[in-house]
């Protein structure tokens, strides 16, 4: 049987009862967590990158926040009528 809270039973059913161990976490927690493990995996990405093809200059830096801000801005200038 499954106990609610025990590291390692990440979301399992616990038997006859229909709950999981993550239904006694409060949403704030459980987003915390999501938000650090999401950060964690961006910052091995970007490790696993530099390592493979070296590390990222100011100008490719500049040139992608260049297409991704004018993007996210051209995207809300448009009017769909």
């Amino acid at each position: 049987m499954s106990v609610p809270g025990c590291p390692g039973n990440n979301s399992r059913p616990v038997p006859d009862r229909g709950l999981h161990l993550t239904d006694n976490v409060s949403g704030y927690v459980a987003e915390a967590v999501t938000r650090q493990v999401r950060h964690q995996l961006l910052a091995d990405g970007l490790r696993r990158q530099e390592e493979e093809h070296g590390p990222i200059s100011d100008e490719e830096l500049t040139e992608a926040r260049a297409k991704i801000f004018d993007s996210a801005g051209s995207a809300k200038d448009t009017d769909p009528a």
